[in-house]
């Protein structure tokens, strides 16, 4: 039985360039809106109920960029790859999803097997903020060189914390229960749909 084979953080994948620019060599567009930041994130594996069937790493990392153009926000894997629309809110709440299928296998009329087709939907949601700073102003060694001295104008990093969730379940109109382990045909999932979760935490890069 063919195991499916998805790959984390395909929210930042899947729209790929037009072909029109593919096949002319234009340089892509301007990007969207205004860059909130380039983030360095981390992720741990915290859920897996997809059994064997999705073995995800138990931990992942990469550079995501976000961008907003008022309540649009935009998610970009690295500073090259296609971006993913989604939606932020004025506390810099954010969220992306997107779906894609995956064929398992097709029809065999004649062992009575229909045809399979998994579907993926990938979320991305979570808040971007302010990191915490610590200031000098307003505090000093009285008489001291650094008297009034302060981080005033220092820009501080903007964290981002997030969960990033991968659901695997059937198109509907398709079967998919001989990828079940009860099915006793060699299946590796436990269930479906079953999903798998990941928490980022990042900053921005430098």
């Amino acid at each position: 039985m063919p195991r499916v084979s998805v790959v984390i953080g395909t929210i930042l994948a899947l729209a790929a360039p037009p072909a029109a620019l593919l096949a002319t060599g234009c340089k892509e567009p301007a990007p969207p809106g205004t860059r909130v930041g380039s983030f360095a994130l981390e992720g741990t594996l915290e859920e897996n109920t997809c059994g064997q069937g999705f073995a995800p790493a138990l931990s992942i990392s990469f550079v995501a960029e976000l961008r907003r153009d008022g309540d649009v926000a935009y998610w970009r894997m690295g500073s090259t790859g296609p971006r993913s629309q989604g939606t932020i809110d004025d506390e810099g709440e954010f969220r992306f999803q997107q779906q894609s299928s995956i064929d398992g296998w097709p029809a065999d009329a004649a062992n009575g097997i229909p045809p399979c087709r998994f579907l993926q939907t990938e979320t991305i949601e979570g808040q971007v903020e302010l990191a915490p700073t610590t200031s000098d102003a307003g505090t000093s060694d009285a008489g001291g060189p650094d008297a009034g001295a302060s981080d005033a104008g220092v820009t501080p990093a903007r964290v981002l914390s997030a969960t990033n969730t991968i659901e695997i379940g059937v198109v509907p109109g398709f079967d998919c229960s001989l990828a079940l382990v009860s099915a006793g045909a060699g299946g590796q999932f436990p269930s479906l749909p079953c999903r798998a979760s990941y928490e980022l935490e990042g900053a921005t890069t430098p």
